[in-house]
């Protein structure tokens, strides 16, 4: 599965990009497309100074595109993040 992974930081919008593919287990792969298309919780509009996440998602007819905020990210998506951003190293 290949992925794009944007970060910015804080009220001044720097941004750091994770561009690759990610070789996935069927079970690990069918998890994370599940917490993907759940609908997200509201986002916070006071948080200003928290991390905003933009990830691509795409590969075997499946695309997916989502923002989340510091509020409303999936821990699960929160960890996948953490393991695909160290391995890409």
């Amino acid at each position: 599965m290949n992925y794009k992974i944007r970060i910015e930081v804080g009220f001044a919008g720097i941004s750091k990009e994770y561009v690759g593919e990610v070789i996935m287990g069927r079970k690990e792969k069918d998890n994370l497309k599940r917490v993907l298309i759940k609908k997200i919780e509201n986002t916070n509009p006071k948080l200003r100074d928290g991390f905003v996440y933009s990830i691509d998602l795409w590969g075997e007819n499946f695309e997916h595109r989502m923002t989340y905020d510091e509020s409303n990210l999936p821990e699960s998506v929160r960890q996948w993040i953490e393991k695909t951003i160290e391995k890409s190293g």
